[in-house]
């Protein structure tokens, strides 16, 4: 594993990003904490950022294929979490940050354009407003933080993702697993797990395609971790 940056985030060899994007990645959190006092974005503490945020979010690069130029939609994107870090590391995938409340997706904006990032697009509705918008475009991939309780979280997820898209929803820990499968069962979904990468718990849904028990994780929804990145910024 190569040696972490100071206050940056360690990968394992096959994977590491770069130094490059080790900066911007602490770059983010900057912006994120120096807005956090007029925007209300996180209540995590900055010293805890580098695991809570960054590697929950980084946790979803190995739970999906992320193939060059597919499309994916951070719902709820408040802060840019998961979003902004999946951007980062992966750069040939198109992301939608979909945020309806106008200052954060200000927020937003204003991040991608200080990192440059151009596979990023902000915008600034709900989703049921971007569903009936003219620039709909179901994603194959769909991301999100506790953006709404599970109840309706899933039955939006099934109402945007593309057919054979996948969804990673980062979810509490103590989510009933009876409540999952009928939700999951009753949108339509061909598969579900619930995966423990790291520190993080992760529903993962498909709507057809590849089978989920192709996919890195257990299919039949027991706990999956994946070996550790290393050390974590502390902020």
């Amino acid at each position: 594993m190569r040696p972490p940056l100071r206050g940056q985030v360690a990968y394992p060899e096959e994977m590491d990003p770069g130094a490059a994007v080790h900066s911007r990645l602490q770059r983010y959190l900057d912006l994120l904490y120096s807005a956090n006092r007029s925007l209300n974005l996180t209540r995590v503490p900055r010293d805890e950022a580098g695991e809570r945020h960054l590697e929950e979010s980084l946790s979803l690069l190995d739970l999906a294929p992320w193939e060059d130029g597919a499309e994916a939609l951070d719902l709820g994107s408040g802060g840019g979490l998961p979003g902004i870090p999946l951007a980062l590391a992966r750069p040939a995938v198109r992301f939608r940050l979909l945020e309806r409340t106008q200052k954060k997706a200000r927020f937003l904006a204003a991040v991608a354009a200080q990192l440059e990032l151009a596979n990023v697009e902000v915008v600034a509705q709900d989703s049921r407003e971007y569903r009936s918008s003219v620039d709909f475009r179901a994603p194959n991939y769909l991301v999100s933080r506790a953006a709404l309780p599970l109840a309706r979280l899933v039955p939006e997820v099934g109402r945007i993702l593309a057919p054979t898209g996948t969804a990673l929803l980062l979810i509490s820990p103590g989510a009933a697993g009876k409540e999952i499968e009928q939700l999951s069962r009753r949108e339509g979904f061909t598969g579900f797990a619930v995966l423990r990468p790291g520190r993080a718990t992760v529903l993962r849904l498909r709507r057809g395609g590849v089978p989920l028990s192709t996919m890195p994780g257990r299919p039949d929804g027991g706990p999956t971790r994946t070996p550790p990145r290393g050390p974590l910024p502390r902020g």
